[in-house]
């Protein structure tokens, strides 16, 4: 049987109190550290979803530049055609016969053939931004979630953690008594 004198008493009274108080500092750490967990996960998830809209604006962007730079080749196309048949019939060859007429068309063909680069450089670079939007979407919808379970971990650790300090103070309560 434990000696029950007034020392001992309140000597273990206070041990019992210094666990309780550990235990509740701890559980607040724990409360603490799994808000600011949830919340890196969610600020992360905000950041990659920018990043995500900035790639599908990007996209967009890469696509209209691509229409710009297929009117141009058009142009320019059209353009050399029409100053090689210039040419042709300032130097006095009939227009439209033999070479003076496979030439326009060829120049007029190389053009389309630029164009239909350019096209699909342009799909091409969008296709590769909208997939990038979409990792940067996963990736944030994964910060958040690692988050979320980071802080609910933490928060579970810190409440076993609490319940084990209470239960150390019950001990000491029945060692004190009995």
């Amino acid at each position: 049987m434990a000696d029950k004198s007034a020392g001992n008493w309140i000597g273990e009274a206070l041990n019992i109190g210094g666990q309780a108080v550990a235990g509740y500092g701890q559980y607040e750490a724990g409360k603490q550290t799994a808000q600011a967990q949830s919340a890196e996960g969610a600020l992360k998830q905000i950041e990659y979803n920018r990043l995500a809209s900035e790639a599908l604006q990007n996209a967009s962007t890469a696509m209209q530049q691509s229409a710009i730079q297929q009117a141009l080749l058009r142009r320019q196309g059209r353009e050399t055609a029409e100053n090689a048949l210039s040419a042709y019939a300032g130097s006095g060859v009939v227009a439209g016969v033999g070479s003076a007429s496979y030439v326009p068309s060829w120049i007029m063909g190389r053009a389309e053939e630029d164009v239909y680069e350019a096209k699909r450089e342009g799909e091409a670079q969008q296709s590769n931004l909208t997939q990038q939007a979409a990792a940067y979407t996963e990736a944030g919808n994964q910060a958040a979630k690692a988050g979320a379970v980071a802080s609910k971990g933490t928060s579970k650790a810190n409440t076993v953690g609490t319940i084990g300090s209470v239960l150390g103070a019950a001990a000491s309560i029945a060692n004190a008594f009995f």
